[in-house]
């Protein structure tokens, strides 16, 4: 197979997690084009069918989605295959949200704009089918007969996989034919053939279906596989008894715990890329079959790797002005300064009544000890508004069934205490006053400790220069200190489950999940929201204690 729009990717930027079986990642170089194609489908679904919240199918920055999973795409054929696939995740969360809540008959008429591929649509037509019929205007207009191709296998995905979860399976041999299904192989017929120009005759249609089901059935077991805790969890929310996951199938089928489910079930993925690697070994070398169907099987194999990369910063700034618009930037903002005015002004204000009695050079052990009380104690106050800044800020991101959907801070505080009880009020408490103790102790206690070893080692009077540099390294040390418990007081308190998540087990899950890497994950949006606000808080709180004439070091005392 020849390249001609990818490239490959360094395997030192990306994890594999031993499941890669020597496949290389290549990136489309114009995956720019992929972004803007995304972009523009979440666009149009808000304006003519509801409002879109939270990543879907095409946007995790750096490694899109159609960019590596397509590498050879025809780059004049990317935009509208971005767009569609875009559609497709956006129609597939409102499937998995309807389809176990609304008669037989109403998901026909749900599915009907997308099992009928018509390009007629008109003004009285469904939303989703005038979409639709864009999205296939456009390619028809780039390729008319592989465009009808394409169209014919996504409408037989939508028909065969709207059903696939509605059953429990109880083997995998069951499982993984069906799963195939559900892995999209349709789909990617169809976005391959049309996306590289490929035409696969009438017939070596059944052959190319058979060569890759392998490979497609090792793709979806590794969605399984990595999707487990998320699948269980949105079967346990709302309330069903099966999850349509590998996982649960073997555990069921063999009467086994959880982690020697994921072992079995890596097994069955190397099991089938071993095969479909020789698969793709023997079809290369094929001159009885197609060059298009030798390609096909090529690129499918390319789709067969591990690869997991969590969205940039940058693209999640700019996924929210897309979705929300800058204000989208300020959620939760009420919540946000009811918790400054109850845990900022106790920590500070404890920290420094105690300093203050201390005399005039307090101990470092002191320091400490004094910010994390106080910290402590801020923690424990403000942990009602922690909770409704917690679910304010991450409210986008949720499906929305599960939602809160609280209007402002007031809202929130009578709602919690109305559909949860008083209770509500204190969740995650432990993980939040632990944070608030470490941060204090990292922000003021540090700077504090920090400004006297400067100007003792520099024999200087204190100046703002010496405030803002002690300031700005207190801020690093609060960060570093305080981001593993930030992640498990955040996946804490926006946890929907009555009982909410303690903290031992919020930290075990992570390791198992994600290994020690969720340690640090975000700690860069946090130090940048974390390092002004240290910053301009403890030189404002400098200012005021020379303003009102009280001393700020030991040689005023």
């Amino acid at each position: 197979m020849d390249f001609f729009y990818s490239d490959e990717i360094d395997a030192s930027r990306y994890e594999t997690y031993d499941l890669d079986h020597g496949i290389p990642l290549r990136m489309h170089r114009d995956s720019a084009i992929e972004v803007k194609g995304a972009l523009r489908a979440r666009k149009d679904w808000t304006r003519y069918v509801r409002p879109v919240h939270g990543y879907k199918g095409g946007l995790a920055d750096p490694f899109g989605f159609i960019s590596v999973t397509i590498p050879e795409y025809r780059p004049e054929r990317l935009e509208i295959v971005s767009y569609a696939n875009e559609f497709a995740f956006l129609y597939d969360d409102d499937m998995e949200t309807l389809e176990l809540k609304i008669p037989t008959n109403d998901l026909d008429s749900f599915l009907q704009p997308f099992v009928t591929p018509a390009l007629e649509a008109d003004a009285r037509s469904r939303p989703e089918k005038r979409l639709q019929a864009q999205i296939f205007s456009e390619m028809m207009a780039i390729d008319h007969q592989r465009a009808i191709t394409t169209m014919k296998a996504w409408a037989s995905f939508v028909q065969l996989a709207s059903r696939t979860r509605m059953t429990p399976f109880e083997t995998l041999e069951e499982y993984i034919p069906t799963r195939v299904i559900d892995a999209g192989e349709l789909i990617w017929f169809g976005s391959l053939t049309f996306g590289m120009g490929l035409t696969i005759p009438d017939e070596e249609y059944d052959l190319c279906m058979s060569l890759a089901k392998p490979g497609y059935a090792a793709l979806g077991l590794t969605n399984d596989l990595y999707s487990w805790e998320k699948e269980r969890k949105a079967a346990q929310d709302i309330g069903q008894d099966y999850v349509f996951n590998a996982i649960w199938v073997i555990m069921r089928e063999s009467a086994i715990g959880e982690e020697e489910a994921k072992e079995v079930c890596r097994r069955e993925i190397a099991q089938n890329i071993g095969l479909f690697r020789d698969i793709v070994a023997r079809t290369k070398s094929d001159l009885s079959v197609s060059r298009d169907l030798r390609v096909y099987i090529e690129a499918v194999r390319l789709q067969t790797r591990v690869l997991r990369v969590a969205p940039s910063f940058a693209s999640a700034v700019k996924i929210i002005i897309s979705d929300e618009g800058v204000s989208g930037l300020y959620s939760g903002l009420t919540a946000s300064v009811v918790r400054q005015l109850t845990y900022s002004g106790i920590r500070f204000g404890i920290y420094e009544e105690l300093k203050s009695k201390s005399g005039p050079a307090p101990s470092s052990q002191y320091l400490l000890t004094t910010a994390w009380c106080s910290g402590f104690a801020g923690g424990l106050a403000g942990n009602f508004a922690d909770v409704l800044n917690v679910r304010m800020q991450h409210d986008g991101s949720l499906p929305s069934h599960q939602r809160h959907n609280y209007r402002h801070v007031g809202d929130g505080i009578l709602r919690m205490a109305r559909e949860e009880g008083i209770g509500a009020y204190m969740r995650g408490w432990l993980p939040n006053c632990t944070r608030a103790a470490t941060q204090t102790a990292g922000q003021l206690a540090s700077y504090d400790i920090i400004k006297k070893s400067i100007l003792n080692y520099r024999k200087t009077e204190e100046t703002p220069a010496v405030q803002a540099t002690s300031a700005f390294l207190a801020a690093v040390i609060a960060v570093t200190v305080t981001n593993p418990l930030d992640v498990l007081k955040t996946r804490a308190m926006s946890s929907i489950s009555p009982d909410g998540t303690g903290m031992v087990a919020t930290a075990r899950e992570a390791f198992r999940t994600e290994g020690p890497a969720w340690i640090f994950r975000g700690w860069v949006p946090s130090f940048l929201r974390v390092g002004p606000h240290t910053m301009c808080q403890i030189n404002t709180h400098e200012i005021t204690v020379v303003y009102k004439g009280l001393p700020t070091s030991e040689a005023e005392w």
